[in-house]
């Protein structure tokens, strides 16, 4: 057990931590958490073929338990074979009928593969069972955000922001949702919040600046635009939108001619 421990208490990253589940495992082949906390970190590590292998291992020793269900369908997804990770899921939901996670990893490799009405599908129905879920909250306001959908998504980022009023990421897209609606005022709050967070975060400066312009605050907005190219001299979107600033106002046209 001691190789176990020593395995289990390191860093993802570790090589020695996938050494030592392995010796584990050498030393005793029917392991079950040395076979699952192994592939959770092969998996973790993007070797999703060899997670899978000790994925069944761990079904092998007990057989239908969820949360090996629904890694195991995560590796499958990973490998590309959705619809074989679908129906794991599907089993996950049977055998945890409570449980949101399964419905937000699902939606979430739904929405990666572009089925778009299927992810919202199951964010809805993790959101039913968890409707303060963190995850689920932000990645169904990504969604809908990109899907043109402001308004909509609105509410989600919202709830991720209570629940965790320092995600940034959720914060972020608070602010383009407002910024879309019109909302300046709350944008520009929001993004200044990010900042707050993060100040090198040239997104979200990029984001201010562009509110700031909405505003009619050119002067406050090239400030922003400026200290991006100052983070990021490569910054070509600060760039840009720092030479419309600066660009002279076009001469107003002459007045028609009396005839």
């Amino acid at each position: 057990r001691a190789h176990y421990n020593l395995g289990w208490s390191l860093p993802n990253h570790d090589p020695a931590a996938l050494t030592a589940l392995e010796t584990a495992l050498r030393l005793r082949s029917n392991y079950l958490e040395a076979h699952f906390n192994l592939a959770n970190r092969l998996l973790h590590l993007a070797r999703p073929a060899e997670a899978l292998f000790h994925f069944d291992e761990s079904l092998r020793l007990k057989p239908g338990r969820p949360d090996i269900v629904h890694n195991r369908a995560q590796a499958l997804a990973a490998l590309g074979r959705i619809e074989e990770a679908i129906e794991q899921f599907e089993l996950v939901f049977r055998l945890s009928p409570t449980e949101a996670l399964g419905h937000v990893s699902l939606a979430n490799i739904l929405a990666a593969q572009k089925r778009v009405p299927e992810a919202l599908e199951h964010y809805a129905m993790a959101l039913r069972l968890e409707p303060d879920g963190l995850e689920a909250n932000f990645n169904l306001g990504t969604v809908l955000l990109h899907q043109g959908r402001p308004a909509d998504a609105l509410p989600h980022f919202e709830t991720a922001v209570r629940v965790d009023p320092k995600t940034r990421s959720a914060l972020l897209n608070l602010g383009v949702a407002c910024l879309q609606l019109n909302r300046l005022p709350d944008a520009i709050r929001h993004f200044e919040r990010v900042l707050e967070l993060t100040p090198t975060d040239n997104r979200a400066r990029n984001s201010l600046g562009l509110a700031l312009v909405a505003a009619g605050r050119r002067p406050d907005a090239a400030a922003q635009f400026l200290e991006c190219l100052r983070l990021n001299p490569n910054d070509a979107f600060a760039r840009e939108q720092l030479q419309q600033l600066q660009a002279p106002a076009p001469a107003p046209a002459p007045a028609p001619s009396p005839r």
